[in-house]
């Protein structure tokens, strides 16, 4: 088969015309190119004329060129986006509007041929900074550079310092380590200097904070465009009248959000897009009079909008349209197109856009032929090299040696009628028999912080010891051990007691979590009250450990015959997921592929934060069922989210042979029999559906799988009814924040859970704003997302009042407005839905309907009116609904009056979901909600009070060790806790590692380790990241290592000095006293206690801490063995 659609001479000779005339005139012009067409030429030009930039109307047309050249491009296409802030408002800059800013800019100063960029119109308005102010700083092994130069460029260039670099435009140093996380690069550098040297410069992963790869040489781009002297700080500070607002920012670059439209004040003259395209370059406009109009539209915005009170004029921050056709004449070389030229253009081509088969595949066939006969050259452009198999495996025999297939994914397809030439049929696979959108494109680095655990101790914060109970963390002190430092932590308890808790005891403190909310009493050393609340907790999870038993015991028995091993089929959907797998979603998936091999019902729950991927889990699973003959019901809280999940599962599923229908009120009552009949047939296959589903005239053939999404959302019949349904069936339970109960069940060991925590690459955090209904706030947040394409939610939860809301909005808002409830008529909320979708409103004025699992990436603009009435799982499932794409998302929580008015849970709530923005909440959002609702819903009424008792941390410990002991572990034996005392110093130093929570939580990493592997993956872990390792972290590794092994043979002691070294074995550790003679050796003198404990002593040999780890390696692996027997 030819490989014509991808052939860069082929496309070359398609439009010979335009190539022949572009070197010879300054202005070429063309017309008639629709869908991927124009991206070819685009690309035939560039490859003639390099480098290019590429100018189009809208963001949203940009986005889709830029896509299509990537597919097109072996190379990168750079992309100049405007900003996504309105100016002067103090809106700090998208961060990854800045790296595509900043990078587009440093390739086009480069003037290499190959660099290709294309820019939306309304970003060639503002002036940038002089091209001599755009600077890089280059760094290479064994240069000569004091580490302090490269710090005052970093803070010059706008780079932001941090403990630890998790996102670009951030730095961190740490003695004469310093990270930086610059644009341009997939992962960020660590430079390590000895003295005024360049020892190393490395790339570490952001998230693990490890070393990947020495690189030898980093370029660091500036964080933002511009590299600013003190002399133009001085500049700036003399333009700003004394006691102007912007007076405050003068003193210091890190703290100045918005200084990108600032930048008149540092400048005396700035430069365009155009002055950083090289003379050679090619400058293509697509559609010049829509860009024209678009230009003068957002300039007239801007002047609009443009403060009175700002030491500069709007001429100084933007350029003028006759600017702008000036700088344009300027170019060396412009190419024009025109879908439909207005004149006379030098090549025509005339495209005719592609037509969708969706639900008539023999009328596509038919078509195919058609064009066969009429002697097209005809491809098929598929996203991913299965799409592409699948898609083969579809065409009937007689097509298939006529139809070109390519791993391609463009935008949309076209047809090219040639006079004298053949004519061409490039179709988009995509958009042949579905509605599916083409995979995002992704970035690989841009941030993503690893979320810091719920439990983190922080100082100030509550704490459980389980021998002492609840107290407050105060932080690190530092003490003398038997003449060494040591850290402790300390603890104060009630009276000004104050506890110092060794490190080997960390694993005893927990962070205290209160179901009921509010600061608890803290307890008194040597007091009776705690001991009596902890026996009567023991005995409450006792108890409930007894019932999950039961439960656990019912699952156990029940059988179903494991799946068949799966056919070639399902490997080819697996491999048509257009986006890269996550870590997280690939062992989920893996997971429930091992769970369908058993001989017993899956069980499990996918607790993944929204948008992170749980719906492809979810198909994968239904497929692998429907494969193996078996019927799969998928349900879904909402009729709108049914409605989604079936245009997910039949769009995802369009080439293979299943048949997927929707069960909902969207259908009529002839409708909704005609599937139920074909249920019971057996002639479909995967049925989505909402409660709808689980009414008693559904019967199912064979029902193998349910896959229930959010199951809180469901009502208490639903549930029993479900539990009823799904005694022999596997089922898989999908949600973002899990009720309290089911966290707890999964945290216990009674439900198989995967937890998908790893973020999709290229989300941002959703920024949250308390506020009230304002019509200014409403109004520029609504003018920001129109300005870049977008659309918005604004919820409103009472139908008799969101009339008189609409009306509201409609007074200060020009704006088409779309109202959506759940009383409407199935077919008018399927109308409105349906046209919001296709773009024909702004906005969409709704109930909670779309609560949960609405995909819309265009929508990155939400409003809650009265959020105080909202529960938090309900207000972070609403906050999923937009941040779904690559742009910064917006979400305003409404309260009548403001925060300072609401009562204290409502509160409390709304500056819990403002807190939680990071990817990735969910479960902080799931322990949040302990906090705040009680624990009535977590383990049944009146059992709450035992959870405040204790802290849920420490009743969760003591119900895991009833489990573990009703599961046939040691479980209510508690573990041995050995003291250790060796010579040295063991502290991680401050000047070492300056955050005490980090310091802690390495401190907990390393006494928590479960292998001297563990230990010396966190020797690696703190070298690589903080330099040589001082004695006194060494010492740190040492105790950690032999508390470990103690504990694993059953020690008590194991006590070092200069000059001896003694073990004391518990009682309990199993190995007889002839068996501890036989294993230590000559060395060591064994002697038996009347309590049952054996002694061994150092009596001469090596150095003692030497020996002491020897011996204790000895009966480590000898407990190992006895175990393994």
């Amino acid at each position: 088969m030819s490989s014509w659609p991808s052939d860069e001479f082929f496309w070359d000779s398609v439009f010979a015309p335009m190539l022949d005339l572009l070197p010879e005139r300054k202005r070429t012009s063309i017309g008639g190119l629709g869908g991927a067409s124009l991206a070819l030429a685009v690309m035939s030009a560039h490859r003639l004329a390099g480098p290019t930039l590429a100018v189009v109307p809208t963001v949203t047309e940009a986005e889709s060129l830029r896509d299509d050249l990537l597919a097109l491009n072996t190379g990168r296409v750079l992309y100049f986006p405007a900003y996504e802030t309105l100016p002067f408002q103090g809106e700090e800059a998208h961060q990854g509007v800045v790296a595509d800013r900043i990078e587009c800019l440093s390739r086009l100063l480069s003037a290499r041929p190959d660099t290709l960029a294309v820019v939306p119109a309304r970003a060639l308005l503002k002036r940038l900074a002089p091209v001599a102010g755009f600077k890089s700083f280059a760094i290479y092994r064994g240069m000569r550079l004091n580490p302090d130069v490269l710090e005052s460029w970093l803070l010059s260039a706008g780079y932001s310092k941090e403990a630890a670099v998790y996102e670009q435009g951030r730095w961190s140093r740490r003695g004469g380590i310093i990270d930086v996380g610059t644009y341009g690069s997939d992962n960020p550098f660590r430079i390590e200097f000895f003295g005024d040297e360049v020892e190393s410069v490395r790339l570490f992963d952001q998230h693990s904070q490890r070393t990947i790869n020495s690189a030898g040489r980093a370029e660091i781009l500036p964080a933002r465009e511009v590299v600013l002297t003190a002399d133009q700080w001085n500049l700036a500070a003399d333009r700003v009248p004394e006691g102007h607002p912007l007076e405050e920012h003068m003193y210091g670059s890190s703290d100045f959000p918005g200084i990108e439209h600032h930048l008149p004040l540092f400048f005396d003259e700035l430069s365009t897009i155009f002055d950083y395209l090289s003379d050679i370059g090619t400058l293509i406009i697509a559609e010049p009079v829509r860009v024209k109009s678009v230009l003068s539209a957002a300039l007239e915005a801007r002047k609009g909008s443009f403060p009175n009170n700002l030491p500069f004029s709007v001429n100084d921050a933007y350029c003028s349209s006759r600017e702008i056709e000036e700088k344009i004449e300027q170019c060396g070389r412009i190419l024009e197109h025109s879908l439909l030229p207005q004149s006379d253009v030098d090549m025509y081509l005339p495209t005719e856009p592609q037509t969708g088969f969706m639900g008539h595949r023999n009328e596509m066939f038919r078509q195919m032929r058609r064009w066969i006969d009429d002697d097209f050259r005809i491809a098929v452009a598929c996203d991913t090299p299965a799409e592409l198999a699948t898609f083969r495996e579809l065409l009937p025999e007689d097509l298939k040696e006529f139809i070109d297939l390519e791993v391609l994914s463009i935008s949309d397809g076209f047809i090219l009628r040639r006079e004298r030439e053949q004519g061409i049929v490039l179709l988009c696979e995509r958009r042949l028999l579905s509605t599916r959108r083409r995979p995002e494109r992704v970035r690989k680095f841009r941030g993503g912080e690893v979320l810091a655990s719920w439990e983190e101790l922080q100082p100030e914060s509550f704490i459980v010891h389980e021998a002492y109970g609840i107290g407050k963390f105060l932080g690190l002190k530092r003490v003398d051990s038997a003449g060494d430092e040591v850290d402790c932590l300390e603890v104060e308890y009630r009276d000004g007691d104050r506890l110092l808790v060794p490190l080997e005891e960390i694993g005893q403190v927990q962070k205290y979590l209160n179901p009921g909310g509010g600061s608890p009493h803290l307890d008194k050393i040597g007091g009776t009250s705690w001991n009596r609340r902890l026996s009567k907790a023991a005995k409450k999870a006792h108890e409930i450990a007894g019932r999950l038993a039961i439960l656990y015991a019912e699952r156990a028995v029940r059988k179903r015959p494991p799946l068949p091993p799966p056919g070639k089929l399902t490997t080819a959907m697996a491999e048509s997921f257009p986006y890269e797998e996550t870590p997280d979603q690939a062992s989920a998936i893996q997971a429930v592929m091992e769970d369908f091999k058993k001989d017993s019902p899956m069980e499990r729950l996918v607790c993944g934060d929204v948008g992170y991927g749980k719906t492809e889990v979810a198909l994968r699973a239904a497929y692998r069922a429907a494969e193996a003959g078996l019927q799969v019901a998928v349900l879904a809280p909402t009729t709108v989210l049914a409605e989604q999940h079936y245009n997910t599962f039949r769009d995802r599923l369009a080439e293979f042979p299943v048949r997927v229908e929707v069960l909902s009120r969207f259908q009529s009552r002839s409708e909704q029999k005609k599937i139920i009949e074909d249920l019971a047939q057996g002639d479909v296959n995967i049925v989505v559906g909402t409660h709808r589903l689980l009414q008693k005239d559904v019967r199912f053939n064979s029902l193998g799988l349910i896959v229930v999404d959010e199951e809180q959302r469901f009502g208490v019949k639903q549930k029993e009814y479900l539990r009823e349904i799904k005694t022999n069936v596997d089922t898989l339970t999908m949600t973002a924040t899990p009720i309290p109960r089911t966290l707890h069940m999964a945290l216990s060991g009674f439900r198989s859970i995967s937890i998908i925590s790893t973020p999709p690459r290229d989300r941002y955090p959703v920024q949250t704003e308390i506020t009230t209904f304002n019509p200014a706030i409403i109004k520029r947040a609504v003018v920001r997302e129109l300005e870049r394409d977008g659309q918005i939610f604004f919820v409103h939860n009472r139908i008799s009042t969101i009339e008189k809301v609409r009306s509201r909005l409609e007074s200060f808002l020009d704006i088409d407005i779309a109202v959506g409830h759940g009383q409407m008529s199935p077919a008018q909320l399927e109308d409105v839905m349906h046209s919001f979708m296709a773009g024909r409103y702004q906005m969409l004025l709704s109930t909670s309907i779309i609560e949960s699992g609405i995909d819309l990436p265009r929508v990155n603009t939400m409003f809650i009116d009265n959020a105080q009435n909202f529960g938090l799982s309900e207000l972070y499932q609403l906050r999923g609904r937009v941040g779904r794409s690559h742009h910064r998302a917006y979400c305003y929580l409404l309260t009548p009056g403001g925060v300072s008015k609401l009562k204290p849970e409502g509160r409390n709530r709304l500056e819990a979901i403002k807190r939680y923005t990071r990817l990735g909440s969910g479960w902080h959002i799931a322990m949040r909600d302990l906090e705040l609702r009680g624990a009535g819903e977590f383990l049944g009424a009146g059992q709450s009070g035992q959870v405040d008792a204790v802290g849920y941390s420490m009743f969760e410990e003591l119900l895991a060790r009833e489990v573990s002991m009703l599961k046939g572990g040691r479980g209510g034996i508690p573990e041995v806790r050995p003291r250790v005392e060796v010579p040295g110093p063991a502290y991680i130093p401050e000047e070492y590692m300056p955050d005490t929570a980090e310091r802690v939580q390495l401190y907990r990493w390393v006494w928590r380790a479960s292998s001297e592997n563990d230990i010396d993956k966190w020797m690696d872990y703190v070298r690589d990241r903080f330099g040589s390792v001082p004695g006194p972290v060494e010492g740190v590794a040492m105790r950690a290592r032999i508390n470990y092994l103690a504990s694993c043979c059953g020690a008590e002691d194991a006590v070092a000095s200069s000059s001896s070294a003694r073990v004391i074995f518990s009682p309990l550790c199993g190995i007889s006293v002839r068996r501890i003679r036989n294993l230590a050796g000559d060395y060591w003198k064994t002697s038996a206690e009347k309590t049952g404990r054996t002694v061994l002593t150092l009596t001469g040999g090596a150095d003692p801490v030497s020996a002491l780890l020897a011996v204790l390696r000895i009966f480590a692996d000898y407990m190992e063995t006895a175990n393994r027997e």
